[in-house]
């Protein structure tokens, strides 16, 4: 029978009510236990010390008289001791016993007298039975009694990676990869180098990190042992218990030329046991990296390593780092076909190219190839639940267009003609006045929406013309409802900004991100409609300015945000005539009076708006089905009415109340 940790808690029990009259069990009573009941093997070599083992026994039987009766039946601190190991119930008594040695324990003031340290103990004890002290030590004489045990250092390899976790054991048609052949290529040869033989890949989610590690046995002739960071930090609460882990498994590694030891989101390995343990695991690793007797992959995001990898110049000096892109358009379209083909499923180029397309463009935190394959895959969802079991499943460009609107809230079906001139038929359906200007707005999006950039209108005009309401109804119609508005003259000094772009490195609210960059990261295709331009900040007009020449903004992080799925308004109540130049006999709208250059040659398309015309008051009333006399129309017109006051004319004559429209 083994003597392990369960048997040594039942014999503990039993001393602390028979012996002491003590009803709760510490670690004196497990160091009195094991010396009272004769464990061979421990008392052998104890006795070979010329250890005083009766002067212990005493000094225990003297402390625990002392204990106050409590309800617990085992005290905080042995609760702690046994929460130390991984399996208490299995661990060997000798295993037991050398951690009682250790001070943060009671037992350790009582097992002092026994005049032998720990380190003597152990060396002596393996000595005596020429054993190391990490093996499974049975009682009476150490008989086996036929069964197969795990050393101590087996038990964790096993546990920590288990065979299934060989990664050159997977199914090879999971393992071909496209458009990575450079990256393999990298691999392979640092793999064989004389130094530095350790790859670090880094590179954004999504982007096939892991996929490169798991076809590399498909090219070399090494083992890859994936290394399951969570299961190896598990049971080590206490300091020192990771790195013992460690080393076991380095030890079983290290100088092994077929072994390579792979470790995903190796930012883990800093901060995955929490506090000063977390780090020590890169820090056990790095010196057999460092002299070629570790080999290692490790896999880790952009951010990731930034924020932490790349702060250990040590570390960094013994990998050779990979940067892993997305995949390019072919690439992506032949990893597609490849999915679909083992899934039993068929989708045409053209749908995939789709796929590709507006990926990219809208799905700007998400990454190729694992983007286009989780469109895909919802694509797929959708088409397989409508098609009868015996009915090949195919995926069609109406199923992506589907999936794009259902799952991702995007309208893809936005670069045809008829698309823009429905857009404009259902906004005049809406709108009254101006309807030049819905031409020009209309006809700037159709011939600009294949280009990159960020399209941007200036809406100027009177207060109450209806500006902010018709950039709402376009947005209704491009980007199904989504929209931002700012209203500039909350920014007039140059720290104000700091509400879009999230605060600076040292300040509150730094990691929490600005209005606009958390906003446009969420909601890519989008409206932004900006109110009172005039009245913001130089600095606020810079911000804006680089968003429209460049496409991007950074924050405060440094971390980039694009618009070039976003429209923009600005809309000011400048006056018309400081706007207009007389320059070769035409009228030229110039905007430099009131911002900068750069800013005002960055703007799409600058709309102007004059007074309502007599048939926009009537078809102000048509819209919303107005029985108005043509008497109130006529006044209307003569005194040049904003849409926002004829509504208001409307109420004082009690004709109709209708809720506010611009």
């Amino acid at each position: 029978m083994i003597l392990n940790g369960k048997n040594l808690l039942e014999d503990s029990e039993r001393w602390a009510f028979s012996i002491f009259e003590s009803n709760v069990v510490t670690t004196e009573i497990f160091l009195y236990s094991i010396l009272a009941e004769g464990y061979s093997t421990i008392i052998h070599t104890l006795e070979g010390l010329d250890s005083k083992i009766p002067m212990v026994t005493s000094k225990i039987e003297a402390n625990v008289k002392k204990y106050p009766i409590t309800d617990q039946k085992y005290s905080d601190e042995l609760i702690r001791f046994m929460a130390s190991f991984e399996c208490f119930n299995e661990a060997t008594v000798y295993d037991i016993f050398i951690q009682l040695f250790d001070m943060r324990w009671l037992a350790y003031g009582a097992i002092n007298y026994l005049n032998v340290s720990q380190k003597t103990f152990i060396e002596t004890y393996e000595q005596d039975f020429n054993l190391s002290g990490s093996e499974v030590f049975f009682e009476n004489e150490f008989v086996n009694d036929g069964e197969d045990f795990l050393s101590e250092e087996d038990e964790i390899v096993q546990k920590v990676s288990p065979q299934k976790d060989y990664l050159s054991e997977l199914n090879p048609n999971n393992n071909i990869l496209y458009g990575r052949d450079r990256e393999i290529k990298l691999c392979i040869e640092i793999l064989n180098k004389i130094t530095k033989r350790n790859i670090l890949l880094v590179g954004q989610a999504g982007v096939g990190k892991t996929k490169i590690v798991e076809s590399l046995p498909n090219y070399i002739d090494k083992k890859i042992l994936h290394i399951d960071v969570n299961k190896l930090v598990s049971g080590t609460k206490f300091r020192g218990d990771l790195e013992k882990k460690l080393e076991f498994l380095i030890k079983d590694f290290q100088d092994n030329e077929n072994i390579v030891l792979f470790f995903d989101e190796a930012h883990v390995l800093i901060n995955g046991a929490g506090g000063e343990d977390g780090l020590s695991i890169l820090n056990v690793l790095k010196e057999p990296m460092a002299r070629g007797k570790l080999q290692v992959i490790l896999a880790t995001t952009n951010d990731e390593f930034n924020r932490h990898l790349k702060k250990d110049k040590a570390f960094v000096r013994r990998v050779s780092k990979i940067q892993i892109n997305q995949t390019d358009e072919h690439t992506t379209i032949k990893i597609m076909q490849n999915f679909a083909a083992s899934n039993n499923f068929s989708c045409n180029e053209k749908a995939l190219k789709s796929i590709y397309d507006n990926g990219v463009k809208y799905l700007n935190d998400l990454y190729m190839p694992d983007a286009a394959l989780e469109i895909l895959d919802c694509a797929y969802s959708k088409v397989k639940i409508k098609t009868a079991p015996t009915e090949n499943v195919i995926v069609t460009l109406k199923d992506i267009e589907t999936t794009f609107t259902d799952n991702y809230d995007i309208s893809i079906v936005k670069n045809s003609k008829r698309f823009y001139k429905d857009c404009y038929n259902n906004i005049m359906k809406k709108y009254a006045g101006n309807e030049l200007g819905v031409q020009k707005i209309i006809s700037s999006l159709y011939n600009n929406g294949n280009e990159s950039g960020v399209i941007s209108f200036l809406l100027n005009g009177e207060k109450g013309m209806g500006k902010k309401y018709l950039a709402t109804l376009i947005a209704n119609e491009l980007c199904n409802k989504k929209k931002l508005i700012i209203n500039a003259s909350e920014y007039t000094d140059k720290i104000s900004i700091n509400k879009l772009i999230g605060a600076s490195a040292g300040y509150v609210g730094y990691s929490e991100g600005g209005l606009l960059t958390n906003y446009i990261h969420n909601n890519p295709n989008t409206v932004i409609i900006v109110e009172n331009i005039e009245l913001a900040h130089p600095s606020f007009i810079d911000l804006f300015s680089s968003i429209l020449e460049n496409g991007v903004l950074l924050d405060g992080k440094g971390d980039e945000f694009s618009f070039e799925n976003a429209f923009i308004f600005f809309i000011s109540s400048l006056n018309k005539n400081n706007l207009i130049s007389y320059v070769q006999n035409e009228n030229v709208i110039n905007l430099e009076k009131y911002f900068t250059k750069s800013f005002s040659d960055a703007i799409t398309n600058i709309i102007n708006f004059d007074g309502l015309l007599l048939n926009d008051y009537k078809k102000f009333a048509k819209i919303y089905s107005l029985k108005i006399t043509s008497a109130i129309i006529q006044k209307a017109f003569n005194e040049k009415m904003t849409a926002r006051n004829f509504k208001n004319l409307l109420k004082e004559n009690k004709k109709l109340y209708v809720k506010s429209l611009f």
